[in-house]
């Protein structure tokens, strides 16, 4: 049985034994163990060999001539599934097959990503970044090999790359301007932590500090982190500032529930309902969807901006599609525009 050395260690580890032993056993050598023992580490073998070679196996085939890598930050979000799902519907349309592969909002793992797709008969690459600036240098790389690639949502700004995403800065200024025609003032912007450096959240801060500017407002800001417990948010260590604000702008639909619970948490120094702002349709799904009463004791309104996912998938789907097979070196920078959606209390009802 053939085994990469990388994996020989990975059946120690995992059977509890010398690497010398899974060895011996994985090439039919004599050794003193128990058929138990021999059958765990030759099972193990198996599985591991099977995880390694399942993504390689369609990677290198050459049946797979017709392939695409898309490579997502987080499938957790419902607008990044929904992009996903758009981007697979075109490119079959168009007669290609999706290798979707999910970077966990991780630079290590995204790199990795970036260098299967590259080493492969991957035929182009669509890429949603963790960070804009993580893996710069391997994009310089690609594009200098010549690798198509068309970046969607969040992109690397300051280069010549091809991107299609959505005008943030301009959605979230007009998020913002309604929020303050609406009478609020103190309005709080609220970071998703995980993924600070990007162009979506930095473009939207940006849209919303302009607004906030031209009616001589002040700027506020704070951070969520989704892989923290809420008694570890930076937000519990100055929470007065939430008992001023009369509205919030949440950089992400994602992080609604959260911070309702935060909230929630603090209610007794929260004299009066918000406002929320946030980018993209949202869900509650079961046991979450029971905890809906938080919205409708914290918040007055809800102003939605709402991406087009379709039209994003179509965009860049054709554009890479078209440097693969026309060789067509055209440079595409597109922002599409938003739909704006309003809620208004009461909003959700959970029946017992």
């Amino acid at each position: 049985m053939h085994v990469l050395k990388i994996t020989l260690k990975e059946i120690a580890e995992k059977a509890d034994v010398s690497i010398s032993l899974v060895s011996k056993i994985l090439n039919d050598k004599e050794v003193s163990v128990s058929s138990e023992k021999r059958e765990r580490i030759i099972q193990l073998a198996k599985e591991l060999r099977d995880d390694k070679s399942s993504i390689s196996s369609i990677v290198h085939s050459k049946t797979n001539s017709s392939l695409i890598a898309l490579i997502q930050p987080n499938l957790k979000f419902d607008f990044l599934a929904d992009l996903t799902e758009q981007i697979e519907l075109r490119a079959n349309q168009r007669g290609f097959n999706v290798l979707i592969l999910n970077s966990h909002e991780d630079i290590i793992k995204e790199r990795e990503f970036l260098e299967l797709s590259e080493k492969s008969f991957i035929k182009g690459i669509i890429v949603n970044v963790c960070d804009n600036n993580a893996n710069i240098d391997f994009f310089k790389h690609l594009d200098k090999k010549g690798k198509p690639f068309v970046f969607v949502d969040r992109y690397i700004p300051d280069h010549d790359f091809n991107f299609v995403t959505t005008n943030n800065f301009t959605g979230a200024y007009n998020l913002t301007k309604q929020l303050i025609e609406e009478g609020n003032k103190n309005i709080l912007f609220v970071f998703h932590g995980k993924s600070l450096f990007t162009t979506g959240q930095l473009d939207r801060f940006a849209g919303y500090q302009k607004a906030m500017l031209e009616c001589g407002l002040v700027s506020q800001k704070e951070y969520l982190y989704s892989d923290r417990p809420i008694s570890k948010q930076p937000i519990n260590s100055d929470f007065s500032c939430l008992k001023k604000i009369d509205a919030v702008f949440l950089a992400t639909s994602w992080d609604l529930l959260f911070f309702l619970k935060i909230l929630d948490q603090h209610g007794n120094h929260i004299e009066k309902k918000i406002d929320i702002a946030t980018f993209d349709k949202f869900s509650f799904n079961y046991p979450a969807a029971l905890e809906t009463d938080l919205i409708n004791k914290h918040i007055n309104s809800i102003l939605i901006m709402e991406q087009n996912p379709a039209e994003i998938a179509i965009k860049a789907v054709d554009h890479l599609i078209n440097q693969i097979v026309n060789r067509n070196n055209h440079t595409i920078k597109s922002f599409l525009e938003t739909s704006k959606v309003v809620l208004k209390s009461p909003f959700i009802e959970v029946n017992s």
